[in-house]
Parts: structure tokens; C-alpha cells; sequence
């Protein structure tokens, strides 16, 4: 008898020791070619280091323009539009990205204003779980060095999210990151043991948090804040803004998001070719006007 329940225990045993040896021959593997060590620059989160970087510089403008990729469609980024500055990633960063990257602008930049946010619901629904987020948000801005300014919930929730292993061990992180097959076969095993938080047109615990965390930083800094919502498909007006409207009061962002749903500018689907970025073509000659209503809608 005690040898069968010796026999269970090690059979029990055995998937979690085989995951820690591959843990430790990839480890090794990867120390060896020396990748362990730094991020390979043209990784998917690329674009985000060069934003970071980007968030530090000085600039002379009082207005800055923060937003998303179909913000950068709109308003491109490191530009000047009209007497603004302009700055745009991807949703994939979080709003928790957004709010650190605010942080390092106005720490650099004082003299700032005014910052007008041109989001997509997308990114409000972004609780970390989107394809890309590992690299888009958890490489680049989970780190030591920012976790004083990462709540102890969110810190809780992705920990739990990614497994802290892969959250706060910057070996194996740039491990994941650097290696497609680990990291497509990492992203496997998250898809597979971890809920989807998310939900298209509506508001995640995540993007609540941080918005107050912006408004808070904008508050304190004497910074007037408008967040506007990007321009949508027309197939979406109205009716998918019911659940949107109850996060909004559920969280408490009357204030933040006041005019955010009721001031959307639509236009016909045939000129977008996914769910939220225009065709180039459309683009090319639609741009001045589409700007012009986005402004214009929200009092700009």
C-alpha cells in the first residue's frame, strides 16, 4: 500500500517536474547564448521602449496628445499637431502603461497643460489579457523599478495573471520574450489556464484604476485632462454603449469620461480594414475632415 501511494505521489509529481527541468535547460540554453541578458531590440514591445524613452524628453509644448494606434493613424507620433505634442503606442500597453508613461512626460515636462486622450474602447476594455500584452505591457513596464507605482491589486492580479516567475524574474522574462517558440508556447499555456477578463465595449478593473491614477496625476500637476473617444465604425452606435455607460458609474468615472460615448464621431465600416484603423486609402484624403469632426465633436 504504501508503495502504490508512494507511486501516485511521484506520478502527481512528474508534469511539474518536467516543467521545471525545461524551465532550467531553457535557462541554460539561453545564458549560454547569452540572450538572458538584454531585449532583443526588435521584439514586439519595441515600439513601447521607444516611447518610454520618448516620454522622458523635453519638449516646449504646453498640450500634449497621448493615445493609441488609431490615434497615431491620426495625429502620428514624436510630431507637433498644430501647438501640440504628440505621443501614440498601442492599446496592447494597457492604460496602466499609458499612466506611466504620463508620469515620465510630466515629470519631464512642467510646463504641460493640457492633455487631451484619444482612446479606443479597446483599451478601456484591456485587462492585460489581450494577445500581445505580455510584451506590450508586462515587459516593458512591470518592473522593479515601477512597482511603487503599480497598485498591490493590480500587482496581485497579474502576478496571478502571468505567474510571477514570468512577472518579476527578469531573466526569464527577456527569455520568453526573446524566443518565440517559448514565448508562443508561454502564451498557450496562459490562454489556456487563465480566464479572458476582457469584453469589447466595456470598461476593465485595470482601466479604471489607472484612469483615476491619471486624473489624480493631472489634478495634482494642475493639468486639465480630456479623454475623447477615437473615431468608430458606424455598425456600433448606440447600441453597444449600454454596458460601457454602467462601468462608467459603477467606477465612478462621470468625471474622466464625461462626453466620451455621447461625442464619438462614426463613419461607414467599408473604410476600416480591421475593427478600429482605417484603410491607408480612406485616410490619405479623409484625414483633414475626420480630424476636424473628432476636434470639433469634443470642443477643441
Amino acid at each position: 500500500m504504501k508503495n502504490k501511494n508512494a507511486a501516485n505521489a511521484i506520478a502527481v509529481l512528474i508534469p511539474y517536474l518536467r516543467a521545471a527541468a525545461f524551465i532550467v535547460l531553457v535557462i541554460m540554453l539561453e545564458i549560454v547564448h547569452a540572450k538572458a541578458w538584454s531585449y532583443d531590440e526588435n521584439g514586439l514591445a519595441e515600439d513601447q521602449f521607444r516611447l518610454i524613452e520618448q516620454s522622458k524628453q523635453t519638449r516646449s509644448e504646453e498640450k500634449l496628445i497621448i493615445g493609441d494606434s488609431v490615434a497615431s493613424q491620426l495625429f502620428g507620433n514624436d510630431k507637433r499637431f498644430q501647438n501640440a505634442y504628440t505621443m501614440t503606442g498601442n492599446c496592447s500597453a494597457t492604460m496602466g502603461g499609458y499612466y506611466l508613461l504620463l508620469r515620465n512626460y510630466i515629470e519631464a515636462n512642467p510646463q504641460t497643460k493640457r492633455i487631451i486622450m484619444v482612446i479606443s474602447p479597446d483599451l478601456m476594455a484591456n485587462a492585460a489579457d489581450k494577445d500581445y500584452s505580455y510584451q506590450y505591457y508586462v515587459v516593458p513596464y512591470y518592473t522593479q523599478e515601477n512597482m511603487q507605482y503599480i497598485t498591490e491589486d493590480v500587482q496581485e492580479y497579474i502576478d496571478y495573471k502571468y505567474g510571477a516567475a514570468a512577472t518579476r524574474c527578469e531573466p526569464l522574462k527577456k527569455i520568453i520574450y526573446n524566443d518565440m517558440f517559448v514565448l508562443s508556447q508561454y502564451r498557450d499555456y496562459i490562454t489556456a489556464t487563465r480566464p479572458k477578463e476582457r469584453e469589447n465595449m466595456r470598461i476593465s478593473a485595470l482601466s479604471a484604476t489607472y484612469l483615476r491614477q491619471i486624473k489624480q496625476l493631472c489634478d495634482d500637476n494642475s493639468i486639465n485632462l480630456k479623454v475623447m473617444c477615437c473615431p468608430l465604425q458606424s455598425n456600433r452606435i448606440m447600441r453597444t454603449w449600454k454596458g460601457f455607460e454602467e462601468d462608467i458609474e459603477r467606477y465612478g468615472l462621470q468625471d474622466i469620461l464625461n462626453g466620451y460615448s455621447k461625442n464619438a464621431t462614426y463613419y461607414d465600416e467599408k473604410n476600416f480594414q480591421d475593427e478600429y484603423h482605417f484603410k491607408d486609402s480612406f485616410l490619405k484624403k479623409g484625414r483633414p475632415v475626420i480630424l476636424k469632426n473628432l476636434l470639433e465633436r469634443n470642443g477643441e
